[in-house]
Formats: C-alpha cells, structure tokens, sequence
C-alpha cells in the first residue's frame, strides 16, 4: 500500500512582499458584509412567536376540555337521579 501523501518538511517561507500582497482588509471586509446582510429572521424570534401562540391554543384547549367534563359529569349526574326510582312509602293505618 502505496501513501499518496506529500509532506514539505522544509517548506520555504513567504517572503513579506509575498504575504502584503494577499492582505486585503476590504475585500475580507467586503465578503463579511455580503454574507451578514439580508438574512432572514433568526430562527429563535420565530419559535418564541409560535411558542406564544402555542401555548395560549394548549391553554384554550384544556379550558374547553374542563369545561365539558364539568358539563358532562353534572348532566350525568341529573340523569343518574331521575332514574333511580323513588321507594313508595307505604303508610300502616
């Protein structure tokens, strides 16, 4: 197995004109600039809008769900009276 890999041990270094001719601030500048702008809305202002909403349809929600079982158990309840009927009282004369 053959290594496909080439390794400088001794690499030269750049000279100071070599290095000042790749400093750039504005273009490192300019490039930052490009891709800071015209983003969208952050993900967590969005989340925290659908969490308000969120959670007031959960609250709406069990409201109306305590609110029928409250209903249903008082109609069971009325129900459960009317049909259970009444012993007749015999009065001994």
């Amino acid at each position: 197995m053959s290594n496909k890999y080439k390794i400088n041990i001794n690499k030269p270094k750049p000279s100071e004109k070599e290095v000042d001719l790749h400093k750039n601030f504005n273009r490192v500048l300019s490039q930052y600039k490009r891709s800071h702008t015209n983003k969208r809305k952050p993900m967590h202002k969005i989340l925290n809008k659908f969490n308000r909403f969120m959670s007031l349809f959960i609250l709406i929600i069990v409201l109306f769900l305590v609110i029928l079982f409250i209903k249903m158990y008082i109609l069971d309840k009325k129900e459960n009276e009317q049909q259970t009927p009444q012993p007749e009282i015999e009065s001994v004369k």
